[in-house]
């Protein structure tokens, strides 16, 4: 049995769309990324797939759960883990007592050693208003997989978090999904993506516009390098590159054969550094493109019938 399957799901907002057609198959055990920038439609999905809202067209299966069916989406919450973009708590209450009550609805047995795993344990006892973003986020993680849920799904779960504590929920979570949890993991985050996850699926304004594994991405989404040189070069001077630009900018009457070139270079940071020694170079800049350049440059842009961006 899959733990999502989600078929041409549809939501709108009015006349604003949040997400079209999407359909979306996470297998039993699979991670599975969710992988768009800010406007992308992944927090509508995700909301989708929870019951938190009713798509407009499409069918939605979680764990078993046929959505359409009131009492199936009462259970699917109960039994599905899920850690919200921004977690809502009592501030005034501690994380124990949190813990505690959230143990009691979900029978769950792993309330005790989740604390001490996500090192988290030292605060409980301190009213979650004290708490900073990274022990906020993690007591969210720890009650998601209390009841060791088949299937979690995670909404931007690595946003506000410094490298460190990033480090630590990607270990904790690829530990998960070795244990056999399903993961559904929406993200902007391209290297947890290709670290995490078996398989990614792209969405750009609110379409599905590709999907691929995981280890197809580039870890950390490339750099764009530009540089001036008076040397021979051409495209195939470099390799790990996604797109080479190539452009004569030297004076005619100075015929002095300076070009600038234009790359996104996906590889090792010391192969281009050893590659860009051998160059005659002038004005280098090296910059880590956005998200939502980086899917622009990989899909393009087109436009649809009304006018409306939709990326193919």
């Amino acid at each position: 049995m899959s733990s999502i399957d989600a078929e041409s799901v549809t939501k709108r907002y009015g006349s604003t769309r949040g997400i079209a057609d999407v359909s979306v198959r996470v297998g039993s055990g699979e991670a599975v990324g969710i992988l768009g920038d800010e406007k992308s439609g992944k927090t509508t999905l995700v909301r989708t797939l929870m019951g938190v809202q009713r798509p407009d067209a499409g069918a939605i299966t979680i764990a078993g759960h046929d959505l359409n069916d009131r009492a199936a989406r009462t259970e699917m919450k109960r039994s599905v883990g899920f850690v919200p973009s921004s977690p809502s708590f009592d501030s005034s209450q501690t994380g124990r007592a949190v813990l505690s009550h959230h143990a009691t609805l979900k029978e769950a047995d792993r309330s005790g050693r989740l604390p001490v795993r996500l090192d988290i344990s030292t605060v409980l006892d301190d009213p979650i208003r004290t708490y900073n973003a990274r022990d906020r986020r993690f007591l969210a993680v720890a009650l998601a997989f209390m009841h060791d849920p088949s299937l979690v799904i995670l909404d931007e779960p690595f946003a506000d978090l410094d490298r460190t504590a990033r480090g630590e929920l990607q270990s904790f979570l690829k530990h998960e999904h070795e244990q056999g949890t399903s993961l559904l993991l929406a993200t902007s985050r391209l290297d947890v993506a290709s670290r995490l996850c078996d398989r990614v699926g792209v969405l750009r304004n609110g379409h599905l516009v590709d999907i691929r594994p995981g280890d197809s991405l580039p870890a950390d989404g490339g750099r764009r390098v530009r540089f001036t040189t008076t040397a021979d070069i051409d495209s195939t001077d470099f390799t790990h590159v996604e797109r080479v630009s190539i452009t004569e900018t030297g004076l005619p009457t100075e015929n002095d054969g300076r070009k600038t070139v234009e790359l996104l270079y996906t590889g090792p940071v010391s192969e281009l550094c050893e590659r860009l020694s051998s160059f005659p170079i002038e004005d280098l800049t090296v910059e880590q493109p956005t998200l939502g350049s980086v899917l622009a440059e990989w899909y393009g842009v087109r436009l649809t019938a009304s006018g409306g961006e939709q990326f193919a």
